[in-house]
């Protein structure tokens, strides 16, 4: 009797393991390594970054996902109230007003209370 050919699964990595990115130095090492100066290796992580930022934004994913939808939604309340608040200060008094509106009406309260004075004595 022949036993069936059974094959044992290698142990290592699950297929569910996260990636770990590399970090921005490690990035900036990198094309350091490979004869750049830090200023030319920072202008390149940087272009990279663009590029893939690019990438995801421009493909069709990111339209129909929903966290992208609700991101945008956000941002364009937080914008919206920013706006709002933008006009508010705006439209309030400076320093040199403020100073002016209180000085007058310091002066208006004190010549109040003398006219009441008189009336009460």
């Amino acid at each position: 009797m022949e036993l069936p050919n059974i094959t044992i699964p290698k142990v290592g990595q699950k297929p569910s393991a996260k990636l770990k990115f590399p970090t921005p130095k490690e990035l900036i090492s990198h094309y350091e390594s490979q004869g750049m100066d830090s200023q030319e290796a920072s202008m390149k992580v940087i272009e990279d970054l663009q590029k893939a930022l690019f990438g995801v934004v421009s493909s069709g994913k990111g339209r129909n996902d929903k966290l992208l939808a609700e991101s945008s939604k956000k941002i364009d309340s937080i914008s919206n109230r920013l706006t709002v608040l933008d006009l508010k200060l705006d439209s309030k008094p400076g320093y040199v007003e403020t100073f002016a509106i209180g000085l007058a009406s310091g002066a208006a309260l004190k010549e109040t209370c003398q006219g009441m004075k008189h009336q009460f004595v």
